[in-house]
């Protein structure tokens, strides 16, 4: 039916079509016309992406090119903002970092306005939609930041309900902290870090704490002790590829931390990874952290992506109160 209009007058019922659906009205587009802007919206990603991937000069004269047909198409200023912003949009999701958000904003900017060039030169309003694109980037910079504050409020948020449930699970025996509040927590160092990377190394690593609690602390349950150790040391060799072994001592505590380097802990899978089912109400912990908790006083555990570290501590209090 186009057809039967001038060609005006077909840009012109385009147009209205158009901005009729951005207030919200569900009307439908003349079936040639949404197929020309779904393929130009599905070669300005591809375009684009290869811009931002190094593409330089080629990739910024196919953008321009985009422009002519955009104009060749009866589309205006708008509509291509309009693609240039959905398909920024997509690009934006794939970016890790505010920063990178940042950068890829800017030098997506750079590819806008080379696809605009040819609106320029036809005195449609360049100034304007330039203007516009950099206020959508900073638009949309303040959401991922955003976001990514919410996200790690979440962590937080995650982290101190699971400090309060284990603790109160435990008895206060298995504590989660940070980092820093567990470096702060350690004593004086006693004797040689053991590096293990097999299940070979874990011999050396009961030999060193043999011979620390035989000398700084003969009122320990040796045996126990090494059990414990061992299945944090184990652990870290299965779930990491290995890790280190140090001692440390306060006053009467011993102090052993085991720090690796592997993904860590995901919080939303920390229960599962520390609490098992299938025990009875009074035997719900894992294997390996009901040992560790039943042979040590506390357990101080710190977990992160690139670092996990588990702290065993008991003292000459802890062992006569169990006695």
């Amino acid at each position: 039916m186009c057809e039967s209009f001038s060609l005006p007058m077909r840009h012109l019922l385009l147009r209205l079509l158009i901005l009729f659906s951005r207030k919200g009205n569900e009307l439908s587009l003349d079936l040639a016309m949404k197929t020309t802007l779904r393929s130009l919206a599905q070669e300005y990603l591809k375009t684009l992406e290869g811009y931002l991937a190094g593409g330089g000069e080629p990739s910024l004269q196919q953008g321009y090119e985009l422009g002519r047909r955009a104009i060749n198409s009866g589309m205006g200023v708008l509509d291509l903002a309009h693609i240039h912003e959905s398909t920024l949009k997509m690009v934006l999701l794939k970016a890790c970092s505010p920063e990178e958000t940042t950068q890829t904003a800017k030098a997506a900017e750079a590819f806008f306005a080379e696809s605009l060039a040819p609106f320029e030169m036809a005195q449609r309003g360049f100034k304007e939609a330039n203007v516009a694109l950099r206020q959508l980037n900073a638009t949309l910079e303040e959401r991922v930041i955003e976001r990514t504050r919410q996200l790690r409020e979440k962590d937080k948020d995650i982290l101190r309900a699971y400090v309060d449930v284990f603790c109160a699970v435990t008895g206060g025996r298995l504590v989660i902290m940070k980092i820093e509040e567990i470096e702060a927590a350690l004593g004086k160092t006693i004797g040689e870090e053991r590096t293990i990377s097999a299940y070979r190394d874990i011999s050396g690593v009961r030999e060193e704490l043999s011979g620390v609690v035989e000398r700084e602390f003969p009122f320990l349950d040796l045996n126990q002790l090494t059990v414990a150790v061992c299945e944090a040391a184990t652990n870290a060799v299965k779930h990491a590829g290995g890790g280190r072994v140090q001692i440390f001592g306060q006053d009467s505590t011993i102090q052993i931390a085991i720090s690796d380097s592997g993904p860590g802990i995901d919080f939303s899978i920390l229960p599962k990874a520390t609490l098992t089912a299938g025990f009875s109400t009074t035997k719900t912990l894992g294997l390996g952290f009901s040992v560790m908790l039943e042979f040590c006083d506390r357990v101080l555990l710190s977990t992160e992506p690139g670092k996990t570290t588990i702290v065993l501590e008991t003292g000459k209090k802890g062992v006569d109160g169990r006695n």
